[in-house]
């Protein structure tokens, strides 16, 4: 009985972490940043979390929750691949980066909340919130490069069993694989930083997609 428990925690943790991260994600882009300016730009945006103060907030503690449960569900389906068979490598190797990502996360999140408290963003307090800005995209940027590479490792940890969609797993780590290309380009060339980050939108929703069949196929285990 308490497998069953643990399945079924760990199934919803899988569907409701992802949904709940990626939800408050483009509230984010869409509700506090809006469509007028671009987003990978730290001088555009800075009084802009302060400007929409309580929402900022709110979701940024909500994605830090969101990415915490599904962490929680990854490393779960980790340990038991880990415990022998196929994949147990990539496995192990995959929960390091991951970890380092979703600390990465935690601490844009903390920054986030830190500008969006800022006084007068807009005005006297326009360079301090400009320097939390680019201190939290830095960090941002490389917890999604780790994250990226864990999620690779541990996508085709699970394509190489038998007990999970092997198609799905591997079209997951592909979009893996695109997300870690991509912000390394967004990094290295500014001018292409707000596609890359349109790129980097489109494989969260693969990947939440993914999740979610994930999450439903540990639901269904006896």
């Amino acid at each position: 009985m308490g497998n069953i428990q643990a399945t079924k925690l760990i199934g919803t943790l899988l569907i409701v972490g992802p949904l709940l991260t990626i939800i408050c994600y483009f509230i984010q882009q869409f509700g506090v940043l809006g469509t007028d300016v671009d987003p990978t730009s730290v001088a555009e945006t800075a009084h802009l979390w302060a400007d929409a103060s309580e929402l900022s907030i709110a979701t940024s503690v909500l994605v830090a929750f969101g990415v915490a449960l599904f962490v929680h569900g990854i490393f779960f389906i980790a340990n038991e691949i880990r415990s022998g068979g196929d994949g147990a490598a990539l496995a192990g190797s995959a929960m390091p980066f991951i970890m380092v990502g979703f600390i990465g996360i935690v601490a844009v999140s903390g920054l986030t909340i830190a500008g969006a408290n800022i006084t007068d963003a807009a005005g006297q307090g326009f360079m301090t919130a400009v320097s939390v800005g680019t201190v939290a995209a830095g960090i941002n940027a490389i917890a999604g490069i780790f994250f990226g590479i864990g999620f690779i490792l541990i996508f085709l940890a699970i394509a190489s069993r038998d007990e999970y969609n092997s198609t799905l797993a591997y079209i997951a780590a592909i979009a893996a694989v695109v997300a870690v290309v991509v912000s390394i380009i967004a990094i290295s060339n500014t001018e292409q930083a707000k596609l890359m980050t349109q790129i980097i939108g489109i494989t969260y929703i693969i990947h939440v997609i993914y999740f979610i069949i994930l999450g439903r196929s540990v639901l269904s285990r006896d």
